[in-house]
């Protein structure tokens, strides 16, 4: 490697000959093959490449360069830790009854395993010398103490989910939102909030007004959401699938691993002379602490009729009618403002998540860049969470406990405030002046997002010379759901 033109060298990937011309960087071995197999018609290529400046182009870039290296990570959340909230309510059921029947527990949930599962973590909380998750993991044992034997989800007949089809991704989306409600702590505002060093305990009345106002169903504190970031590989050109070049249009983009392990770094560093040869995924898991909102399918199955969706008005599970018509979505939602109702529940849950973490880097204590969203779209709900480190500073618990009034004034007001107003809530209704975050924090990369959504105002999939209104989330009062 050398940062000197002079003693650079441009090698084509494919036959390993010296590009001489460095600069127009084109392999003259590969380019005469090309013409060769072209000519005698010996291969059939896509459309991606189907031109001579696809299959040749280079670019010459530095190696210290930023658009050299752009890491692909996956961001997923824990599946197969031990249950901790006992009996499984009707949401965790009705979510349950939408997947496969060989994927519904197998057995009833009996009572006994419960309790063992809730002994042993209290019994971990009293070493540590946590007094206060203790007694609440008690409380929860003398609930399932007193529980009934639920029957068997496998063996029930549910006449309501049965024929739903679901998309791929809504059915990994239903496995997360079951373990997120039956492995991860949580625990609800308002029994925070009645502690007695709590600074807004006389608040209360203000605050349920406040989250019934906004359509919140469930407002909780969450204290070891367990989430995996894995880094896989890393891109050259581009993040994004595809990228241009010269000419070229949708040159598809490759993803290289990392180098494998040699001998010194699986057995020497490592410890594991097996992994010699073996490619790293490097990882890391952290038990964050957050805040989780969800919002109200009956009110959201309300809002939805009222832009236009049918939504049948006598349906009794709204959440399900909801899941079953959710359109087929690329992983990072390019094509989101094409889906008629996804976009509209995507829209309005992910413009929710991101008004969270605008309002929420305000009283945690904690920078915009250190929090990130996980959503749990059969929840209807997110959780923000901070992602600096598994380390917990307590900012969120801060939150809940003395500035939770605060927290929902925000983000019912200053959250959705715009700099560039007028304009921006006259186009997309997300710019990086409101709730756009950094692409660190958005796995989505900001898709989907509009103010709209909440308060009211243009589509933002309509051209803003096209006068289409929708009726936001909030304006809602005094409709019947």
């Amino acid at each position: 490697m050398s940062e000197r033109v002079k003693d650079m060298k441009v090698i084509c990937k494919k036959c390993g000959h010296t590009v001489v011309d460095r600069f127009t960087a084109t392999c003259p071995r590969c380019a005469k093959d090309i013409v060769k197999e072209r000519a005698i018609g010996s291969v059939d290529r896509g459309d991606t490449d189907s031109t001579f400046v696809t299959r040749t182009a280079m670019r010459m870039t530095r190696y210290s360069a930023n658009a050299t290296y752009y890491p692909q990570s996956l961001t997923i959340l824990r599946l197969d830790r031990p249950s901790v909230t006992g009996i499984p309510d009707d949401e965790q059921r009705t979510l349950w009854s939408l997947l496969p029947v060989g994927e519904r527990p197998l057995r009833p949930v009996n009572p006994i395993d419960v309790i063992q599962e809730l002994t042993k973590a209290a019994q971990a909380a009293r070493q540590t010398g946590d007094s206060q998750r203790a007694a609440e993991l008690m409380s929860r044992i003398a609930v399932a103490a007193t529980a009934v034997v639920s029957p068997s989800l496998e063996e029930e007949k549910n006449d309501e989910t049965e024929g739903i089809h679901l998309e791929i991704d809504v059915q990994s989306s239903i496995r997360e939102s079951l373990a997120f409600r039956s492995t991860v702590t949580t625990i609800d505002a308002m029994s925070v909030i009645d502690s007695e060093d709590s600074a807004t305990a006389l608040l209360a009345d203000e605050i349920a007004n406040t989250r019934s106002q906004l359509g919140i169903k469930d407002l909780m504190l969450v204290e070891d959401l367990p989430v995996i970031t894995a880094t896989f590989g890393y891109t050259r050109r581009s993040f994004l699938p595809t990228f241009e070049e010269l000419s070229a249009q949708d040159l598809p983009t490759e993803i290289r691993a990392f180098p494998s392990l040699d001998k010194y770094a699986a057995a020497q560093r490592l410890g594991r002379p097996e992994l010699v040869g073996t490619v790293p995924i490097l990882a890391r898991e952290g038990d964050h602490e957050g805040i989780f909102l969800s919002l109200d399918p009956a009110r959201v199955a309300a809002w939805l009729r009222t832009n236009g969706i049918a939504v049948p008005q006598n349906e009794k599970s709204p959440l399900s009618w909801i899941l079953s018509h959710l359109e087929p979505i690329d992983r990072y939602y390019d094509d989101i403002w094409s889906c008629r109702v996804r976009r509209m529940v995507f829209g309005l849950v992910h413009t929710l998540s991101h008004a969270a973490m605008r309002a929420a880097s305000w009283y945690s204590g904690l920078e915009r860049t250190s929090l990130s969203e996980y959503l749990f779209l059969p929840l209807l709900g997110t959780v923000i969470y901070d992602s600096s480190g598994s380390f917990q500073l307590g900012g969120f618990e801060t939150l809940v406990r003395d500035q939770l009034s605060a927290f929902l004034d925000a983000l019912a007001n200053e959250a959705l405030y715009c700099v560039y107003d007028s304009t921006c809530i006259d186009g997309r209704g997300a710019c990086h002046g409101c709730i756009q975050s950094p692409e660190i924090s958005c796995r989505t990369f900001n898709h989907g997002l509009s103010r709209t959504f909440l308060i009211g105002g243009h589509a933002p999939w309509a051209d803003v010379s096209n006068f289409e209104q929708i009726v936001g989330f909030w304006q809602l009062d005094g409709v019947e759901y």
